[in-house]
Parts: C-alpha cells; sequence; structure tokens
C-alpha cells in the first residue's frame, strides 16, 4: 500500500512540477503495465480502490511511465466516488502544487470531504492549514 507524503516546501514558486519528481518509483515494468491494464478496467468501471491505485501508479511512476496529469485525474474520480484517502491525496496535491498548480481553497474542499467520513490524515491537515494560516482565515 502507497501511503501519499506530501511535499511541504515549494521549488518553483506556484506550481512545483520539480518537487512531484520526488514522487518518482522508476517507471515502466513489465509487472506495472500488466497491473495498470487491469486497474484501468475496473477504474473506467467506476471502482473508487482501483481508479485510486491507478492514479497512484501514474503520479508515481510505480511501474508505469510518469503522467501526473493522469494520474491526477484518476485520483479525482476516485475523491468524487467518495473515497475518502484519494480526496485527503488530492487535497495535498493541491495543497503544495505537487505536479499541478497551487489551489488551496479547493484542496481545503478535499480535506474537508474525507474528514467527514473520518480521515484523521485529512483532520490533521485541515487542522495544519488553518494553524499556519497556509490558504485559510484563522
Amino acid at each position: 500500500t502507497f501511503v501519499f507524503v506530501p511535499v511541504t516546501f515549494s521549488l518553483t514558486g506556484p506550481s512545483t512540477d520539480a518537487a512531484a519528481e520526488v514522487f518518482d518509483f522508476g517507471g515502466e515494468t513489465k509487472e506495472g503495465l500488466q497491473r495498470a491494464a487491469q486497474l484501468l478496467i475496473e477504474a473506467k468501471a467506476g471502482k473508487p480502490d482501483s481508479q485510486f491505485q491507478l492514479g497512484l501508479m501514474y503520479f508515481t511512476a510505480e511501474g508505469v511511465n510518469k503522467d501526473a496529469s493522469t494520474g491526477l485525474e484518476w485520483l479525482i474520480a476516485a475523491a468524487n466516488n467518495g473515497l475518502s484517502p484519494a480526496q485527503n491525496a488530492v487535497g495535498c496535491i493541491l495543497r503544495n502544487g505537487v505536479g499541478t498548480q497551487i489551489d488551496k481553497a479547493q484542496a481545503l474542499q478535499w480535506f474537508k470531504e474525507a474528514a467527514k467520513q473520518g480521515d484523521l490524515e485529512a483532520q490533521y491537515n485541515i487542522g495544519e492549514m488553518y494553524d499556519e494560516a497556509d490558504g485559510v482565515d484563522a
């Protein structure tokens, strides 16, 4: 199981594409491509867990070539289907601008969705944003 750990600093300003390189597990492997093909079938069928795993694979280059945009699309699909770890991951990505533009307001909304389901990491992230006045009114 992959645990998403957000980058807590900005390397290039509003979009931290360089920070996204931290999440690169080596790229394409035969096993990874087979796993991604199976997950893609399940993800297209609307299975949130498969959408989440496929998104992580692409976002982190775990067994497939890195494609942060496709990875984020699948993570958002899982988040929209109510999967709290995906909601928290999308919040972390948007909060820190890892491979995309920073969007603190949207990040907070995703954290709140995950927190409603009892996601402790999301609850912590909300508290941290308010404690640091990080894109929120304290």
